[in-house]
């Protein structure tokens, strides 16, 4: 199966693009040009595979670039996840230059 070097959950990839959309936008507040995001769309290659763990299930991992290897031995699927960022309880879109200064994001 997949080095675990090179293995990503599809999950960590969802959640490391909530953190920079987060960092993005603080970066951007108080500046007069603003970005709406719209619909993202992660596209990715992934390896299935059966959980080891007490709850089974299947894990989809995500392939890195670059990693051949891991592409030849495991059998890979290609996956695109469409979302639409929003704050949870407000309408409206997410705006990179936010005047919003109650959210605070983790660090």
């Amino acid at each position: 199966m997949t080095d675990i070097t090179t293995k990503i959950k599809l999950s960590e990839m969802v959640e490391a693009l909530r953190l920079e959309l987060g960092v993005a936008e603080e970066q951007g507040r108080g500046k007069e040009l603003r970005f709406e995001v719209g619909e993202v769309t992660l596209s990715a290659t992934v390896a299935v595979s059966r959980s080891t763990t007490a709850s089974g299930g299947v894990e989809l991992w995500v392939i890195k670039g670059g990693a051949e290897h891991a592409r030849e031995q495991a059998e890979t699927h290609k996956v695109e996840v469409k979302l639409r960022p929003k704050y949870a309880g407000q309408p409206g879109t997410l705006e990179i230059a936010a005047e919003q200064t109650d959210v605070s994001f983790p660090k």
